[in-house]
Formats: structure tokens, C-alpha cells, sequence
């Protein structure tokens, strides 16, 4: 039997720090937002306000029928629309995946908000060197933060916030690394600008 080297401990060491975190903030939103009482199946959001804009575009991402809905603007809406935030648009796409109702995908979408803003910030604050344990409660507080929470129940697309972490994470890349986004015939052999083109 092959036992793991140091390397692979590390990696499976990290992988279930990052599966604590999400079951931790699920954790968090079933108490605190009260989500084991919803039904799935009926629009948490669905006020008349700026709240159905959010159903409108989850329809349109799985169905891209916009024109039919006459919302927003009669504008066709498709999967890879480049309106929506990058990490959002790909949650939203791989929950169209798995459900059919789009209430039901709306209401998914908006449990996995603070995830994706507590994860997405929690893996870029240990990036930059930052003690696990700041990185976690720095995590909590952004991915939960008034903000969010007034806008996530009102306009989610506007709380899902998940991309605002790794800007900053290349802000500090560019002060610290010259081979970052600087131009050169290593370029691609350059992980960090990789993710940058990606991103």
C-alpha cells in the first residue's frame, strides 16, 4: 500500500479545510436565513420589485427567451451573456443542469450566494498569506456582510460579490510579481496570468 507523500497530505489537508468552511456557512445560512422552512418551489423573492428582475434572468439563462418576457427590455438573454458575474453565471448554469424549475434554480442560486462570496474570499485570503483562522472570520464577515444580506433577498446579483476577492488578490500580484501581466515570451508559461486570461 502506498502511503502519501507530503505533498498530497497538503493538498488533502486543504481540500477538507475548504469542505469545513462550506458546511460551516451552510451551517450558518440554514440558522440564520431559516432555509430548512422554505418551499423550493415558491419564489422567496418574488415582491414586484427590483427582486423578480433576478427570477427574470435565471428563466432567461436556462431558457434564453427574454423576448417572450418582455424583461429587460426584451433583451435575449443566453447562458454566456457577459452581464453577470463570471463565478455567478457558472453557478446559475450548473444548477440548470441538475432542475427544471426555475423557482426551484432561483432559490438554489440564492443559497449558494454567501457560499460562493465566503469560499471565493476565504481561498484568496489564504493565498495571500493570511492566517487561516483571520482568513476564515475575514471570509465570514465579507460573505455575510450587511451589504449582502440586505441585497440578497432583493437583488442577488448585485450580492454575489464572489469576484471583488481575487481583483484585489491581482492588485497585490501586481505589486509583488514583475512576471504578472507583464509582457513577455514567457508569458504563458506563467500560471498566475493563466488564471488572469481565465479570470
Amino acid at each position: 500500500m502506498q502511503i502519501m507523500n507530503a505533498n498530497d497530505k497538503k493538498k488533502a489537508l486543504k481540500i477538507l479545510e475548504l469542505f469545513g468552511v462550506i458546511i460551516a456557512i451552510i451551517a450558518i445560512e440554514i440558522i440564520y436565513f431559516g432555509y430548512n422552512n422554505w418551499d423550493m418551489h415558491v419564489p422567496v423573492t418574488y415582491d414586484g420589485g427590483d427582486a423578480f428582475s433576478s427570477i427574470a434572468n435565471m428563466k432567461m439563462r436556462m431558457n434564453g427567451d427574454g423576448y417572450r418576457m418582455g424583461w429587460p427590455f426584451y433583451e435575449d438573454v443566453s447562458k454566456y451573456s457577459p452581464k453577470f458575474t463570471a463565478l455567478s453565471i457558472l453557478a446559475a448554469c450548473f444548477i440548470d443542469l441538475f432542475v427544471d424549475d426555475f423557482f426551484v434554480a432561483q432559490n438554489i442560486f440564492l443559497f449558494l450566494i454567501p457560499v460562493l462570496n465566503v469560499v471565493v474570499s476565504y481561498i484568496v485570503f489564504t493565498k495571500l498569506k493570511i492566517r487561516r483562522l483571520l482568513s476564515f472570520i475575514g471570509a465570514l464577515i465579507f460573505g455575510f456582510s450587511p451589504y449582502v444580506q440586505i441585497r440578497l433577498f432583493l437583488h442577488q446579483d448585485l450580492a454575489a460579490v464572489e469576484c471583488i476577492p481575487i481583483v484585489f488578490m491581482f492588485c497585490f500580484w501586481l505589486m509583488e510579481d514583475e512576471k504578472f501581466a507583464a509582457p513577455s515570451k514567457a508569458y504563458f508559461k506563467h500560471g498566475r496570468n493563466i488564471f488572469l486570461i481565465l479570470f
